[in-house]
């Protein structure tokens, strides 16, 4: 007898939603979005020194928080198409 793969599980780092399928197929739509993210915040102490943390990292949205988070975007970036 086999041994049964099993699909991998993506979770949307926003909502915590788990699907098998990377394009978050629901009925007739679907939709997805991978993001990289890095940047950084900090400021200057009294005595004039500088300090701050660098934040970087990456995620995976399912189609309702990617339409959430285009919707948060909006004017913020130039569609491409």
């Amino acid at each position: 007898m086999g041994v049964k793969k099993q699909p991998d599980i993506h979770v949307c780092d926003r909502c915590g939603h788990e699907t098998t399928d990377s394009s978050d197929r629901r009925g007739s739509e679907e939709g997805s979005l991978t993001l990289n993210w890095r940047g950084s915040r900090g400021g200057a102490a009294y005595n004039g020194d500088w300090g701050g943390v660098n934040h970087k990292g990456d995620g995976w949205l399912c189609m309702n928080c990617t339409d959430a988070f285009l919707e948060f975007m909006k004017g913020a970036t130039r569609s491409a198409g």
